[in-house]
């Protein structure tokens, strides 16, 4: 969805705030900021930025950043060209494999965005490689799968130093997914501020499970639907809301406050 949709679409959900949190870029806010003045919505400045602490991927979310931020903004660029180079990649990997895509036909499907796995495997479920999204990830794509190819990114204490410095709240995202609580103290050693606890895969045992460990840290409460448009079936817009008082106190934990 292009971020004029999304505004419209949570309009439509009747929420008062949104948070768009592209992963690894902020092209898409300036759009939806401008779009949604004097609309009836609040959208919070975000980003979701990949970071990996061995052995897995870990993503942080920052929210209320400054998006013109030099250092956010440097990262921003050369994320973009390590994700392109990694298409290429990926793509001499399925050719070897037999499955005959184009690099440049999964850029052009990205735009302006972050171009990633997504995107790759859309590509090859419309050529007919899979019958799924899903399947092009189990059977090529996914990780440890034949053609994938690890992504570089930051270390998860600079990308909360990152957003840190842009002026923005880093929280983790989807701990339950990610199934990594033991890092969780280390991440607070590093400037974690905030913790996704309402999320679409969270039972309620999770919830209560994060809510204690919020408030064994003093972390800022947090949720989202983690929207993907149609790519991610399930999880619509407002899947997940919390209370606005929420995301007050997630304001106040902004370093220039």
């Amino acid at each position: 969805m292009t971020p004029e949709e999304v505004v419209d679409s949570a309009i439509c959900c009747g929420i008062s705030t949104i948070a768009i949190t592209d992963h690894d870029t902020v092209d898409g806010l300036v759009i939806a900021c401008r779009y949604g003045q004097n609309k009836n919505i609040h959208i919070i400045p975000g980003i979701e930025l990949s970071s990996y602490l061995s052995p897995s991927e870990v993503h942080i979310l920052g929210y209320f950043i400054d998006i013109y931020n030099i250092s956010l903004q440097k990262t921003i660029q050369q994320s973009r060209n390590d994700r392109v180079n990694r298409i290429h990649a990926m793509v001499e990997k399925l050719h070897k494999l037999h499955v005959n895509i184009n690099s440049q036909e999964i850029l052009t499907l990205a735009g302006q965005g972050s171009p990633g796995r997504m995107h790759v495997a859309e590509i090859i479920w419309k050529h007919g490689y899979c019958d799924t999204i899903v399947e092009s990830f189990s059977k090529y794509i996914g990780d440890n799968k034949p053609a994938y190819v690890p992504k570089k990114t930051l270390t998860s204490q600079q990308a909360i130093e990152l957003i840190r410095d842009a002026g923005g709240v880093p929280v983790l995202a989807h701990p339950g997914l990610t199934q990594r609580d033991h890092i969780i103290e280390d991440l607070v050693k590093y400037g974690l501020q905030g913790i996704e606890v309402y999320y679409p895969s969270h039972t309620p045992q999770a919830v209560e499970k994060y809510l204690e460990i919020a408030k064994r840290y003093n972390l800022a409460i947090t949720g989202g639907s983690d929207f993907h448009g149609e790519r991610r079936t399930g999880c619509p817009i407002a899947k997940i809301t919390i209370p606005g008082d929420l995301i007050s106190k997630l304001k106040q934990r902004c370093p220039s406050r």
